[in-house]
């Protein structure tokens, strides 16, 4: 498919660099051509114009000297490509002289698309940069420079990605809730096994508190058949202690005997003298005692 290529120009009463500001701000693209219009200003931002009938991407830019963008409007066939436009601002004695170069355009659109920059930008640009030559009328706010753009979207970047920070944990704070709630619920479960092993629990207590029942009481009938044994051996006990008791009764005796045969001490024997003194008087009791005895 052959294309067609456009050149046009026209002289608008301001300076370069404000009309090259215009063209980059959507406020006052919209304001000079009377139609609403969309502009991103950096190197691939996007754009419109005429509500959207024009679209494109900004390729180059050269602050108050040159524009080359993208170019499409909703009669391109399906499946062709972009057009390009080229936009030079060169200073004139009475403004700027702004040139447009048209190129890669699908064949028979170049004439309309003439028609459309001399009627939809020329005209009505001129009448709005004589009411309006150094800045934008008021209650439109002052288009920015590159420099004051490039802040404005280091900003507009820092705010973003504060922005995803802050949705980023939220959304942890969130999954965190999320896989907390079940782990406060952990307890409960835990509880119910709890309960139930406390229920089995007590199930089976009645079994060996039984089994404990009947190990006492045949601890107890052990312990009843033990005793008489028991008692035999107490009385054996008993008849042994009586025996150890009368033995020591009959042996506490006789030291008692011996203690009081050696407290009773022999009379001293009296001197042969004294036996030759006493003479016949000593012998006679000898002789009672001969003859009791015979």
């Amino acid at each position: 498919m052959s294309q067609e290529r456009i050149r046009i120009s026209s002289i608008i009463p301001a300076d370069p660099d404000r009309i090259y500001r215009a063209w980059m701000d959507a406020a006052e693209h919209t304001a000079m051509t009377g139609s609403e219009a969309t502009v991103v200003p950096r190197r691939g931002g996007r754009f419109s114009a005429h509500g959207g009938y024009i679209t494109g991407k900004t390729i180059e830019l050269d602050t108050g000297k040159r524009i080359l963008q993208s170019w499409r409007t909703k009669h391109f066939p399906d499946g062709s490509s972009d057009s390009t436009i080229e936009v030079k601002f060169k200073p004139a004695n009475t403004g700027t002289r702004v040139i447009i170069t048209h190129a890669a355009i699908p064949e028979g659109q170049g004439d309309q698309y003439r028609v459309g920059w001399l009627a939809k930008y020329f005209k009505p640009m001129t009448e709005y940069f004589q009411a309006n030559p150094v800045g934008p009328p008021p209650g439109l706010p002052t288009p920015r420079t590159e420099a004051e753009r490039t802040k404005a979207e280091a900003a507009a970047n820092g705010a973003s990605k504060k922005a995803a920070g802050a949705s980023a944990s939220d959304d942890e704070t969130a999954s965190e809730k999320k896989s907390a709630k079940p782990a406060a619920k952990k307890p409960a479960h835990r509880s119910k096994t709890k309960k139930k092993a406390s229920k089995q629990s007590t199930r089976t207590k009645p079994k060996k508190t039984a089994k404990k029942k009947a190990t006492k009481k045949k601890a107890t009938k052990k312990k009843a058949a033990k005793k008489p044994a028991r008692a035999k051996k107490s009385k054996a006990a008993s008849r042994g202690k009586k025996k150890s008791a009368t033995k020591k009764s009959s042996g506490q005796r006789r030291r008692a005997k011996t203690k009081r045969a050696v407290g009773k001490k022999k009379p001293a024997r009296k001197p042969a003298a004294a036996k030759k003194r006493a003479g016949g008087s000593a012998r006679k009791p000898a002789k009672k005692t001969r003859s009791k005895r015979r």
